[in-house]
């Protein structure tokens, strides 16, 4: 078969331009796609929840400020057989004697003093509110680092593909030098047709690529909770921050870094409680006020009606003096909880430290080996018009051809993968120091 080699150029560069002019209206940068995700992500929802719970607890009236009041109301009906003889020698007797009994009450319980735990328990509640929101925004912050490595794992795909692509054009020129040389008989068939089957395994590259485009989409689709088979356009090119500084970037997850922050929210929690326990050790005071109100009416007895109306005022003073020494172990539990939370801390702080530097350093190599690969492809590219060149004058074997295009294609992955490693470590870096939503 005769391939032209204009028109195959001209085919592969439409083709490539086509998706793009086709859904164009369905273009999704990033921006979007992280608006779309942390408006779907059920863990987001969830935590948004969770922050309102937190605070709707947020009340001086859930700590205990605040004191209690109930009302009771009781109605009695009763039909009892009496029989009562008095010291006078009288003798009352009644069958069936009717008796109705009317309570109400008011009853108002006022906790005055119980050794500043309810300041404790309304600090430590708020406190948990603080902790749902760094909860909220870890849950964006991990939705928002799952967005933007799956979009730009669809970039080097496609990065990938046109590099496949251009290598397909390479084989095709060659294919066609191959068949032109064996018409004339300067080239052999095995030439030949050794060119039409790195053509075909060329083509066969661009097929998988394209498969895993798909698959990577579909991986973007699923985070961004959309039906798996919406297709979208993205842009090609992933651009690297190459500035950023160690000594900046640590300084700032020490200080802004989530699960820090967090640790530090629940050691002050900790620290709370233990104040709560302690408070125990301290009597409690309260308030009662009791008005009141009775009304009773019987057919036999000595009183056939009665009403009572009263106030009762009291003081209320209890002091915990022994409790199994269960107070000592609630105390003891506490501080181990806070020397726990201590120790947590410190782990993640010195775990958070050895990202930094490892990610730090991927980052900066990968910007070298990037560097290094474009010179490498620039040479690459060059050597394979050399190569072309050579081969249309019978001086390079088809083999040595087929050398240069992996030389090619080997250096222009290296290429790309130096490019998206840099910006992987970028993205983590980022998200270590909590900046990740603001690129």
């Amino acid at each position: 078969m005769y391939i032209n080699w204009k028109c195959l150029w001209g085919l592969l560069v439409g083709l490539w331009a086509l998706p793009g002019l086709i859904v164009a209206q369905e273009m999704l940068d990033l921006n979007q796609a992280l608006g779309i995700a942390l408006e779907n992500n059920y863990a987001i929802k969830i935590a948004k929840t969770q922050q309102q719970l937190a605070q709707s607890n947020f009340n001086r009236g859930n700590a205990g400020f605040y004191p209690r009041l109930t009302a009771n109301l009781t109605q009695n009906f009763g039909r009892t057989d009496v029989r009562q003889e008095f010291a006078t020698g009288s003798v009352q007797q009644r069958i069936g004697a009717a008796s109705n009994t009317l309570i109400g009450n008011l009853n108002l319980n006022w906790t005055l003093f119980d050794g500043l735990a309810m300041f404790a328990a309304y600090e430590r509640l708020g406190e948990q509110k603080k902790i749902t929101d760094l909860n909220l925004l870890q849950n964006v912050e991990t939705t928002a680092r799952n967005v933007t490595v799956a979009y730009f794992d669809i970039i080097q795909q496609q990065q990938r593909l046109r590099s496949f692509q251009n290598n397909l054009l390479i084989s095709a020129k060659r294919l066609e030098l191959a068949k032109d040389r064996y018409e004339i008989g300067s080239g052999s068939k095995i030439e030949y047709l050794n060119a039409q089957v790195d053509y075909n395994a060329d083509r066969s590259d661009i097929i998988r690529q394209e498969l895993s485009i798909k698959n990577s989409k579909i991986r973007l689709n699923r985070i961004l909770l959309r039906a798996s088979d919406t297709d979208f356009s993205i842009s090609d090119s992933i651009l690297v921050n190459p500035d950023l500084s160690y000594n900046a970037l640590l300084e700032a997850a020490r200080s802004n870094n989530l699960a820090i922050r967090l640790a530090k929210q629940n050691r002050k929690v900790s620290e709370i409680q233990y104040r709560e326990v302690r408070a125990d050790r301290l009597p409690t005071i309260s308030l009662n006020v009791d008005y009141t109100f009775t009304r009773a009416a019987s057919e036999a007895g000595i009183l056939l009606r009665s009403n009572n109306l009263g106030l009762v005022l009291g003081l209320n003073a209890s002091f915990n003096i022994f409790n199994g020494r269960n107070q000592h172990r609630l105390e003891q539990n506490a501080k181990i909880n806070i020397l726990l939370n201590e120790q947590q801390q410190a782990d993640l702080m010195a775990e958070l430290e050895r990202s930094v530097t490892e990610l730090f350093n991927s980052y900066q190599n990968s910007l070298l080996l990037a560097e290094l690969e474009k010179e490498n492809l620039n040479i690459a590219l060059q050597n394979v018009e050399v190569a072309l060149e050579r081969y249309k004058l019978g001086v390079t074997t088809f083999l040595e051809l087929r050398e240069v295009q992996r030389n090619v294609i080997a250096a222009e992955n290296r290429l790309i993968d130096a490019i998206y490693q840099a910006k992987l470590a970028e993205i983590e870096l980022l998200r270590l120091t909590n900046n990740l939503v603001r690129i």
